[in-house]
C-alpha cells in the first residue's frame, strides 16, 4: 500500500489516497466535488 495526493482538475481540491500498487484509479473521483477529473 501507498499514499498518494492527487489534485481535482475543476474545484481544484487536494486530497490523499491509499491504495495498492496494483490499484486502477478509474473510480477515483474528487471527495469534495466528485469530479472524475484528478492528477498524481
Amino acid at each position: 500500500m501507498a499514499i498518494f495526493t492527487y489534485k481535482c482538475s475543476k474545484c481544484k481540491k487536494v486530497f490523499d489516497r491509499m491504495e495498492g500498487v496494483t490499484a486502477r484509479g478509474d473510480e477515483l473521483k474528487c471527495p469534495e466535488c466528485g469530479s472524475k477529473e484528478v492528477e498524481k
